[in-house]
């Protein structure tokens, strides 16, 4: 058979321009972190993790004053996954088929394979929502649907963002379809901006923030089952983020999103949660207002979380898969990197016993490295 990767280039080629299947404005709004390529699979890549130094009063004097010593925290993130789709064709298949019948299926399976990775990290991004920081709705804890007359709810997450911190030099909200159709409806089609709707999920910039689409965005009921209510346990102090609790039955589960005492506005998505009396954290800055002892915690029930966040709170390490010295079994090879996302896929052809084996390949992980640069806007 004939039938190897140098023939498949144009094919290759053709498949990755035109493929553009489900949003995945996720993927276009991160952090792709270069330092992929040097690690292996679930090794750890260190990052610097600054912390706000502490001020001093400033004294003339005939001397500096001494230095002040400072330790740089690090945090770490890893490739987690390798995956590959593959697809195969016998002698047999080909002759069925005829050459020309099997080159459009074969197109149409590079096609999907390119379509299932993409969608695989999409989710992976997705996921990282229930390490938000903050959560805004308009309700207090019964979510309704998002842009019915105007932007608001944009704005206001965006409020989180700024007060928590976050640089605000390349922001995006990634948004659920229902809230993409929302947001058509309220601009109408003549704002949308060039061709990016179509290529990476990008709607339109309103306030200084890229608000962009995706399938992928998490619509979940609570996860833990809080039937008590809990109560919390003694006062707590603006910025704590472990937060005691007494009495109640049932489960707060990480990923829950919660309001505190009588003050609906401020949402808080639990990091590590209880099953019984014990203590809860939430993310950095931590509570926003005290709390007073018997305070009751309540969770907010299904909604839709979409997420706004700042470039560098999300990072995205995606390489090819590793290759030991003087390749594998390949017989050919071909590298691609996806013009609509940037990521790297490599085909490989795999010669066998009356048959030809194909797959598409990459490696990636995902961090939340700054969780207080990200917070979630809750719809219905």
């Amino acid at each position: 058979m004939a039938n190897t990767l140098t023939g498949l280039i144009q094919y290759i080629y053709d498949t990755v321009d035109n493929v553009s299947n489900e949003p995945t404005g996720m993927i276009g709004a991160v952090t792709l972190n270069g330092k992929a390529e040097q690690a292996a699979l679930n090794q750890d890549i260190s990052y610097s993790i600054s912390a706000v130094g502490a001020e001093r009063d400033i004294t003339p004097a005939a001397t500096a004053p001494a230095f002040v010593d400072e330790t740089v925290a690090a945090g770490t993130m890893k490739l987690t996954k390798a995956k590959s789709v593959p697809f195969y064709w016998t002698g047999d298949d080909e002759a069925r088929l005829g050459m020309e019948a099997k080159n459009g299926i074969q197109d149409n399976k590079i096609a999907q394979a390119i379509r299932r990775l993409r969608n695989l990290i999409e989710i992976d991004l997705c996921a990282l929502q229930a390490q938000a920081s903050r959560a805004y709705s308009a309700h207090a804890t019964t979510p309704a649907a998002l842009f019915a007359s105007n932007l608001a709810e944009a704005a206001n997450v965006r409020k989180i963002l700024v007060d928590n911190g976050a640089s605000m030099s390349d922001v995006s909200v990634v948004l659920g379809t229902t809230e993409g159709a929302a947001v058509r409806s309220l601009v109408g089609l003549g704002s949308v901006q060039g061709g990016n709707m179509l290529n990476s999920g990008v709607l339109i910039d309103t306030y200084g923030m890229k608000l962009r689409e995706s399938s992928a965005i998490i619509t979940t009921t609570s996860v833990g089952n809080n039937t008590g209510p809990y109560v919390v346990n003694g006062a707590h102090a603006v910025g704590a983020t472990t937060i005691t609790l007494k009495t109640g039955t049932g489960t707060i589960l990480a990923g829950d999103v919660i309001t505190l005492g009588s003050n609906t506005k401020h949402k808080y998505v639990v990091l590590t949660g209880l099953a019984a009396a014990g203590t809860i954290t939430i993310a950095a800055p931590g509570l926003q207002t005290t709390l007073a002892d018997g305070n009751a915690v309540v969770v907010v029930g299904t909604c839709s979380r979409s997420m706004a966040f700042d470039r560098s709170a999300i990072h995205l390490l995606a390489r090819l898969p590793k290759q030991p010295t003087g390749g594998d079994a390949a017989t050919d090879e071909l590298i691609v990197q996806d013009p609509i996302t940037g990521l790297p896929f490599r085909f490989a052809q795999y010669k066998g016993y009356h048959a030809n084996q194909f797959e598409v390949g990459i490696a990636w992980g995902v961090k939340m490295a700054v969780p207080e640069h990200c917070a979630l806007l809750l719809g219905n």
